[in-house]
Order: C-alpha cells, then structure tokens, then sequence
C-alpha cells in the first residue's frame, strides 16, 4: 500500500483520458497530457475543486496538492502497523522518533514530507537519508520535525512492494 494510492485512484476518475503518472520533475506529484484534449477545462476545474494545483506547461498538466490538502491528508493518514527487518530498521526507527516528535501538523514543514512521498513513490533508495539529514539539522535548529514523514516511511515499509534499500559493496553505496 502506497500513501499516494488514495490521490492516484482520485486524479485518474478526474481525468477520463490521455496518461496519468508520477511527475519525475520538481513540479508536482503527477503528470498527464489531458491538456491535448477536448475537456481541458472542465477536468482542470475539477481538479482544482478536488483541491489540486494544475501548472499546465507545452501541453502537460503537472498537478499537485493544494497545502490545505496536504494538511488534511496527512492528518487523517492513520499509522499502519509494522515489524522491522534487519535491513528496514534504520527507516523504521527514524519514523519512531519523526512520530514521537508530535508536531502538530499546521506547524510542520510540507516541503520535506511532499519530498518524501515522491521519492517513496519512486523507490528512490536515498530518500530516507535525506529526511534523516534534515530532521537532524531541524532538532539542531530547533525547528520543527515533519512528525507526518513518519506516518509516510511507516506506509512504505508496509507496502508489498520491496523496500528501497541501498546495495553496498567494497564501500560504494549505490540505489538499487
């Protein structure tokens, strides 16, 4: 199960034709070609009504969340139940201290967590390093955590798909 799944499955009901998928740029969660046809303006209202931004660039729609949206997606994001393997533990012990963190979550950074879903979403093997990297300069900085982060690694280590996990040899780390 992926946290994205929920606003996957709702984009692509908004959007009866052309693709639907990640977006790989830094423009939003998701990218389609359903500016090339006919309803442009009708699936692009309706997904602003659904709370999404549409950035529309040569013909593309990049899509994101609107930050209300965010918001309230990952307050009701529940936390699933999951057992640490040996090769998860570090991921899954950085989720426990991102949830012990308890940020309330209109206090909580959306960049980093946004990030994270992205990366997740992509099996980019480097994804928890980075959030590691910027929660310990937030508690260095005593700013606040992004506490919803952990919901997210918690949801990718439950996912049935395999864990992105670095592959190391003779000291070269390298995604897999």
């Amino acid at each position: 199960m992926n946290a994205l799944d929920a606003w996957r499955q709702e984009t692509r009901t908004l959007i009866p034709r052309g693709f639907l998928r990640r977006d790989a740029a830094e423009d939003g969660l998701f990218i389609s070609d359903y500016p090339r046809m006919p309803d442009e303006a009708a699936v692009t209202n309706a997904l602003q009504a659904a709370g999404y931004t549409v950035r529309v660039r040569d013909g593309l729609a990049h899509m994101d969340g609107t930050e209300e949206k965010y918001r309230a997606f990952l307050a009701s994001l529940p936390c699933p139940a999951v057992q640490p393997e040996d090769d998860t533990l570090y991921a899954y012990s950085l989720a426990q201290r991102l949830i012990r963190a308890d940020v309330p979550i209109e206090h909580q950074p959306l960049l980093p967590i946004t990030r994270l879903l992205k990366q997740l979403d992509a099996g980019d093997a480097w994804a928890i390093d980075h959030l590691a990297a910027y929660a310990a300069v937030c508690q260095r900085k005593k700013l606040p955590l992004p506490s919803a982060a952990g919901k997210i690694i918690l949801y990718a280590l439950a996912c049935s798909t395999p864990w992105p996990v670095r592959a190391c040899s003779k000291g070269e780390c390298s995604p897999c």
